[in-house]
């Protein structure tokens, strides 16, 4: 193929030669010129192909060679981006359809998921929702979106609260937040706060007790969780929030996960049986067990940073095909589970 002719005939031929990985990393840059009105609309298409197309489990794409520097680094990719700048939205969006039928059923579910960050990101920054010339260079990747200064972690340990009774007598618990910290790029801590909780709400068993070093009155002085609550949001504002294990923090802040772009260190960092916890990922990459006593989520959202910015994104650049996927195929069985 002549890499100089940029047309719609030829890069939907390029789509049906390249590997999987190289149609998604083509993919996320076609986005990135998209306002998030004209994403929603993608992700329409991209939903009602996932449910038409029956595709055969068997991968039969031929994959694209590659040249010494990898295909990225090659001028279709530069002129397909440029051409991309240059167009109308209407003319790129019936382009991205085109391209979307060339992909499998698998492949189109992991477009929808990159949908959803990219217009999670065009509503948080306006001024990335216009079409403009924008090649991911192979030295940056996905969270290059972001300034340094607008990546932090979070970290937020949890306490049972009493909201009733059981039949058998038992306290009837839900899991509440009791302390939360934030760290900066820099790993500093920037928020901390304790939330308060009435003494005779809080139920510690011994274990609790030992994991925690909480007691009932620990949280007396505590700050209200809705003032907890507004202060959080306002600093996630225009933030990539890095946190592992996610879902559980932000049900016991009673917060939705998805009004923010937050990134969960367990969509990378996964055994084929489950995710891997913050204090064997610790132990393994750093030898330091952050965990052998009382838990403190300022040394957790500390490190929840460092593995983030000194073994994800390190690893995610030595794999070119994958530094604008924040997931990965790859599985980490070796990594030992530290109880």
């Amino acid at each position: 193929m002549d890499r100089n002719i940029v047309n719609k005939d030829t890069f939907v031929e390029l789509m049906k030669t390249c590997s999987k990985e190289n149609r998604l990393d083509f993919m996320q840059m076609l986005l990135s010129n998209l306002s998030v009105i004209a994403i929603r609309d993608v992700q329409n298409i991209a939903a009602r192909l996932k449910k038409k197309k029956k595709f055969s489990t068997k991968d039969t794409a031929e994959k694209l060679q590659l040249d010494e520097e990898g295909w990225w680094e090659c001028s279709a990719s530069e002129a397909i981006m440029n051409w991309a700048a240059t167009v109308s939205e209407f003319e790129l969006v019936g382009y991205i359809k085109a391209v979307l039928e060339e992909f499998r059923e698998s492949e189109l579910q992991m477009v929808r998921s990159t949908l959803t960050f990219e217009a999670r990101l065009s509503i948080l920054h306006p001024e990335k929702a216009v079409s403009r010339p924008r090649r991911v260079p192979a030295e940056v990747g996905w969270w290059s979106a972001y300034p340094k200064e607008a990546i932090i972690a979070m970290d937020c340990e949890i306490v049972s609260a009493i909201i009733g009774q059981k039949n058998n007598g038992k306290p009837r618990c839900v899991q509440k937040a009791a302390k939360v910290s934030i760290a900066s790029y820099e790993r500093e801590i920037i928020y901390k706060r304790t939330i308060y909780h009435e003494p005779k709400r809080i139920y510690l068993t011994p274990i609790a007790k030992k994991l925690t070093g909480f007691s009932t009155q620990d949280f007396v002085t505590g700050t209200p969780v809705n003032v907890v609550q507004d202060e959080i949001r306002e600093l996630f504002k225009g933030k990539l929030v890095v946190m592992i294990g996610c879902g559980s923090d932000f049900n016991a802040l009673q917060m939705n996960k998805g009004n923010y772009d937050v990134f969960d260190l367990h969509e990378y960092f996964r055994k084929e049986s489950a995710p891997i916890g913050l204090r064997s990922l610790v132990m393994h990459y750093f030898h330091v067990d952050i965990q052998k006593g009382i838990h403190d989520p300022d040394v957790d959202s500390m490190y929840t940073m460092r593995l983030f910015t000194e073994v994800y994104m390190k690893e995610k650049l030595q794999n070119p095909t994958e530094k604008n996927l924040r997931g990965s195929s790859r599985l980490f069985n070796e990594i030992p589970t530290v109880k």
